[in-house]
């Protein structure tokens, strides 16, 4: 199981989605004897100061306009927080919030938005030709499910990623 740090700012569907999005993460989680966690897309994460965190994504709520994010493809990847995931397609507000959220916490990475639905590496997971299959499978049946799918984007949700998965919590949420 791999360990996180920090705090992240998270990008989080509402309403029927997010009840919809977290039935397949169990359901999945217990397909793969993974770990739970909620259905978000993360705006910037790595935030080591608490303080800083709570102040500059008040600040940042405050720069940035409600939005929408547009779900892609549905595919899987050797990462341990990107086993299977859905693509996040290019939007206009999210590439907006994403510059405004760099400039702010001086954080300049390589960002490939997408919404994670199972985390894991090979260990956690079901090892050889079966795991491959019931991947495969999982992609099979999800790759076209929310592809175009809209999600509106009004709040900022801060969260500490400090240690395991199930000990991630939510400190804050801000409008935006």
């Amino acid at each position: 199981m791999k360990q996180a740090t920090g705090y992240s700012i998270w990008l989080m569907p509402e309403d029927l989605l997010i009840h919809e999005l977290f039935s397949i993460i169990v359901d999945l989680s217990h397909e793969f004897g993974t770990c739970v966690f909620k259905p978000h897309v993360t705006l910037l994460s790595g935030i080591h100061n608490e303080n800083d965190a709570l102040l500059k994504t008040e600040k940042l709520a405050s720069l940035v306009k409600a939005f929408y994010i547009e779900l892609g493809n549905t595919r899987y990847s050797s990462k341990y927080f990107k086993k299977l995931f859905i693509n996040i397609n290019n939007c206009e507000g999210l590439c907006c919030a994403r510059e405004k959220a760099e400039a702010l916490f001086n954080d300049v990475t390589n960002y490939k938005p997408h919404l994670s639905l199972v985390y894991g590496d090979h260990s956690s997971l079901v090892s050889g030709e079966l795991n491959k299959k019931r991947m495969a499978w999982s992609l099979n049946r999800l790759r076209n499910k929310f592809q175009g799918v809209t999600i509106p984007i009004t709040k900022l949700h801060l969260y500490k990623t400090t240690g395991y998965v199930w000990e991630w919590k939510e400190i804050a949420i801000f409008q935006l």
